[in-house]
């Protein structure tokens, strides 16, 4: 039996938490050639919507972690970068690499871009409802999905471009909200979360799971 994926890790303290990260997203830069995209958009950050970090008491404190990794930047402004940047790191993998493990039980390559895709969707799936009307919607079990996801058998270039799809669907629904909606709340997984939250949530779970790549997979 495939021993379970952790999707998270003890973090360090917040200073730390962005000091790694922005190595992360240097080393991600080096490695993908987008300097000139994200000089371009930075020049343009001044135009990109507002979205005010969440207080604590807007979302579970296990996501503290999560929410702790996102930059200062507009959360907007780090979608975008992240788009292109993620998109061009896997796209750019030989199949080979996509398929590569650091230990056994653990997911390919393929499956951690395969499971970032299926949160992109969750989280925007929750913020959307959100947005629109209080609910209450279930949890989801990440390995069962990533195991019935089928990932190992796509190329990485065709999950490299449904992320960044997935992704720009999500960017147009988050410019779209307006401040209201962004304090409207719901539950999801059993716990009371802003829709604001959810937007910095996202955010931090794929820079989580950056690292772990630049940690394990790709030194």
């Amino acid at each position: 039996m495939r021993a379970r994926q952790q999707c998270c890790a003890p973090f360090l303290c917040p200073r730390i938490q962005n000091q790694c990260i922005s190595y992360v997203l240097q080393e991600l830069l080096i490695r993908t050639g987008l300097s000139a995209i994200i000089d371009a958009v930075t020049a343009s950050s001044s135009k990109s919507k507002m979205i005010t970090r969440p207080k604590p008491e807007e979302y579970n404190p296990y996501y503290a972690k999560y929410v702790g990794m996102v930059p200062d930047d507009s959360p907007l402004l780090v979608l975008n970068r992240l788009k292109e940047s993620s998109y061009r790191l896997f796209n750019e993998l030989s199949d080979d690499k996509a398929h590569f493990a650091y230990a056994d039980g653990k997911w390919t390559v393929k499956e951690v871009l395969g499971h970032i895709i299926d949160a992109e969707r969750t989280f925007g799936y929750r913020l959307f409802s959100f947005s629109r009307d209080y609910a209450e919607l279930p949890s989801f079990d990440q390995n069962v999905y990533v195991s019935n996801g089928n990932f190992n058998s796509r190329t990485i270039q065709n999950l490299a471009s449904e992320f960044r799809t997935t992704r720009e669907s999500n960017i147009y629904l988050i410019e779209s909200l307006t401040d209201e909606q962004l304090d409207r709340k719901g539950v999801a997984s059993g716990n009371e979360v802003t829709v604001r939250a959810l937007i910095y949530m996202l955010i931090g779970h794929e820079l989580h799971h950056l690292s772990v790549l630049n940690e394990r997979y790709f030194s």
